[in-house]
């Protein structure tokens, strides 16, 4: 699917993981559903969302973001899904990878302070 992004999630020190300033808004696929969420440790959440979750899932993408930031961007893309009628339960969507990417994209935007990125390419 176009969009996709392989992670490598062999144990190792990468962007994978984060500083205490910094926190992660990622988007797993499920089949026809997505997942918008955030978490410190992008290896780890994926490996228990994984291990809970009889499908497989793949990580599509994932951002840094500042940690003071990151509640306000998930909210603000699962409200925009939410208003469109995608959502199903939670934080799991139908929406296309793409509708939801540029979700994502939007509220990182809105979050911006004075026009300053805020976004650390992952």
């Amino acid at each position: 699917m176009a969009g996709d992004v392989s992670v490598n999630l062999a144990p190792q020190t990468s962007k994978l993981e984060n500083s205490t300033k910094t926190s992660f808004v990622y988007l797993v696929r499920s089949g026809q559903h997505l997942k918008i969420g955030r978490t410190k440790n992008v290896q780890a959440r994926f490996l228990a969302l994984q291990n809970a979750t009889p499908a497989k899932l793949r990580l599509i993408r994932y951002f840094e973001v500042p940690a003071e930031e990151v509640i306000g961007i998930e909210y603000e893309a699962m409200v925009t899904l939410k208003s469109q009628g995608y959502h199903v339960r939670g934080e799991w969507f139908s929406a296309p990878t793409d509708l939801a990417l540029r979700a994502i994209y939007q509220a990182i935007e809105a979050a911006k302070p004075n026009g300053k990125p805020i976004v650390t390419p992952a």
